[in-house]
């Protein structure tokens, strides 16, 4: 905006219009008696704050992220920076608001930066342990090829024998035995020390070449930079008359990917009293990979879609007017170079309405950008190109090392080291590939391998390798704490769809935290203790067992679909699925098999034909149920049959007549339910008749599916 400009401008046209440079520094010490502090503060060098998390709104797929923070409000124009922001922010969701007399917000702009994950002191410390290890078996086989020299001289040395030839001048020589048994043993003792101080020092070169083999494969942990994207907000916020500097707070919000949220249960049946109660505790399934942690803030939920929910569009007046050929030099992209202020407001606490620039549209950049804005300094790049030469040339000597040291005793430990941290690096970069694409069986196997690699190695270099066995220790729990919920997770479903349009919305019971990684945290929503009416019920053509079954009241807040877990007298029941409940219907939940209650189905049919000319195939069907009740106390049991229903004009089915009543009936469907009230060791009997009717010449097909009770 040119509001930000002009006083950089007008100091420097009045500096320009002064012919004297002593005129011009007595006015500006003059000037620097009057003026406070802040209006010589550069406008364009934003103030850098921190702004806490103190609230999330979780979406079916996004997050609304609030941060508040204090600020030292100063007169005239000033400017704030805030950074690390998650670089799945949407740019187009950021609203700011200040809470400040007379305080407006002139403009909010987005750009967005890379920061290297680059550890400079660290990989100072791999190159020189990297030049430490090689010079340590460079000096460990400099002695090595010194005792070989010294096994082949020893092993050159002769001793005299007396020639076969008389005439030969060394046969008439006398052989002093003395000195030849001297000369033996010299040799002797000299080769016998030489073979020990050898073997010893190839167990030293087995543990360098361990030891250089172990830096090697820490430099390569620096092999690039891994290179961070994240975003930055920059608050433009003016403070005139009757605006008064001071601190002032803010609060800033966007919009962010990477976060999701399901509605799970846990339903505690007790049925021990004479009054049968459920304790329903509601969760949020909380999934946050926004890239930010949420550390101790309010969670809140909700099931609307925030991009349905956004103000509805005005349709405008459509006119045809005569076509206009702009001017070359007037074709521009508006929307995209434009800024746009904030409506005049004094008092007023608002969001603001100033035009939010994203990076895309015009990438933010000042003037004079700290270091830590820079992707990466020169100095970095020149450590890591020289932490890479250097493990280069010990690589290079490391495979050298082994052509000139052969000695199978030179080469244990290192096997084993070998094998350990061959390509460990890929199988770091495959873990956190797996963890990523939430594929948590292979992420836990790779973490597994890794720390067994790790482990196998000498204990004084496993702590080299102190991050690769705490990353894999995190992805371990991680991956573990997933596959234990990946039956929950594979029966949850998103609650935009369950709440059926309507904003559904609740809030976490206390403070709450959910670190940004994969998988997700269990928040508590509420609990609340129903009271319940217990049934049993059986199927018995389907099953011959019958089911406890509980009936619960009207939540006093709405439930939406989702897994249960069901618990009945302390003892786990197992999983079951609660559809959209509101606050004035009731749910049922199943409590497991009863060993006490005896159902038995018995079917029988009769077949006749009938007709002189056109004969037709009857068959009577007679269906007896049979209910003992052997618990001690009485029961409520609710029995569900079926009769065929016909959709071949062929084959009719009629007479159809219960020795009891139903008590609900889907004639439509062929579908009856009876309740039947039984007292201890009473014995009853249901028997249900049809009769199917057609041609000899047809087959009738029986089929299942549709609706079921």
């Amino acid at each position: 905006m040119q509001e930000f400009s002009r006083p950089k401008e007008m100091r420097r046209k009045h500096v320009t219009g002064t012919s004297s440079r002593r005129t011009v520094l007595a006015r500006a010490a003059a000037l620097s008696l009057l003026l406070t502090p802040t209006l010589f503060a550069e406008p364009d060098q934003p103030v850098e704050i921190t702004a806490a998390i103190e609230a999330v709104q979780v979406y079916t797929d996004r997050a609304l992220i609030t941060r508040s923070a204090r600020i030292d409000l100063g007169a005239g124009i000033s400017r704030y920076r805030l950074v690390e922001i998650t670089d799945r922010m949407d740019d187009s969701t950021v609203g700011v608001n200040i809470t400040h007399p007379g305080a407006r917000i002139e403009e909010v702009r987005v750009g967005r930066h890379f920061r290297e994950r680059f550890l400079s002191e660290e990989a100072r410390q791999a190159e020189a342990f990297l030049r430490e290890a090689e010079s340590k078996l460079r000096t460990l086989t400099d002695r090595y090829n010194t005792l070989k020299q010294q096994e082949r001289q020893l092993s050159g040395i002769t001793v005299g024998t007396v020639p076969e030839d008389p005439e030969d001048p060394a046969f008439r020589t006398p052989i002093n035995v003395d000195r030849w048994l001297s000369t033996l043993s010299f040799v002797e003792s000299s080769l016998s020390d030489n073979q020990t101080a050898l073997s010893a020092l190839l167990v030293q070169i087995d543990s360098a070449r361990e030891e250089l083999l172990v830096a090697i494969t820490m430099a390569e942990r620096y092999n690039d930079a891994h290179a961070t994207a994240s975003r930055e907000i920059i608050i433009t916020v003016s403070c005139n008359a009757p605006c008064r500097p001071g601190p002032a707070p803010i609060e800033i919000q966007y919009q962010t990917g990477g976060a999701a949220w399901f509605p799970v249960y846990t339903a505690r049946v007790n049925s021990t009293g004479s009054n049968a109660s459920m304790r329903l505790s509601a969760y949020a399934l909380v999934g946050n990979q926004t890239g930010e942690d949420w550390q101790n803030v309010t969670l809140r939920f909700s099931a609307a879609d925030p991009v349905e929910s956004a103000p509805l569009a005005r349709l405008p007046e459509w006119r045809i007017r005569q076509r206009v050929v702009a001017r070359e030099d007037d074709q521009r992209d508006v929307g995209s170079g434009a800024r746009r202020t904030q409506p005049s407001s004094v008092a007023d606490d608002m969001i603001s309405d100033a035009r939010v620039l994203s990076d895309t549209e015009e990438e933010y950049a000042p003037e004079e950008p700290s270091p830590a804005a820079e992707p990466g300094g020169s100095s970095q790049n020149l450590l890591l190109d020289r932490v890479q030469e250097q493990r280069a040339r010990s690589n290079e000597y490391y495979v050298q090392n082994a052509q000139t040291v052969r000695e199978e005793q030179a080469n244990q430990r290192n096997r084993i080291a070998t094998e350990s941290l061959n390509n460990l690096q890929g199988v770091i970069r495959n873990r956190d590939a797996a963890l990523a694409r939430n594929d948590f069986a292979t992420a836990l196997s790779l973490s597994d391998q890794i720390l067994q690699r790790i482990h196998a190695l000498d204990p004084r270099f496993q702590d080299n390798f102190r991050r690769e066995i705490n990353e894999s220790m995190e992805t371990r729990r991680q991956a573990l704490n997933m596959l234990e919920l990946s039956r929950l997770v594979r029966m949850v479903r998103p609650p935009r769809e369950s709440a059926r349009g309507f904003d559904v919305s609740y809030a976490s019971a206390t403070r709450d935290s959910a670190a940004s990684e994969p998988g997700f945290t269990r928040v508590l929503l509420f609990e609340q203790e129903l009271p319940l009416s217990l049934h049993y019920e059986a199927t018995a053509e389907a099953n011959p067992l019958a089911f406890l079954a509980a009936e619960s009241s009207a939540p006093d807040r709405v439930l939406l679909s989702g897994p249960v877990s069901v618990f009945h007298n302390r003892d786990y029941v197992g999983e079951s699925l609660i559809q959209t409940v509101p606050t004035d219907g009731s749910f049922p939940v199943r409590l497991g098999a009863s060993d006490d209650i005896r159902v038995v189905r018995r079917a029988d049919q009769h077949s006749d034909e009938s007709g002189l000319f056109r004969r037709s195939h009857v068959i009577d069907h007679e269906i007896t149920l049979t209910l003992v009740n052997q618990k001690p106390r009485p029961i409520t049991i609710d029995l569900f049959e079926r009769v065929p229903v016909s959709t071949d004009e062929r084959v009719t089915v009629s007479d159809v007549n219960f020795s009891e009543t139903p008590a609900e009936r889907k004639e439509e469907h062929g579908l009856y339910r009876f309740r039947l009230q039984l007292a201890p060791g009473q014995e009853r009997r249901i028997t249900i008749r049809y009769r199917i009717s057609h041609g000899q010449d047809v087959l009738p097909q029986f089929s299942e599916g549709g609706p079921q009770w």
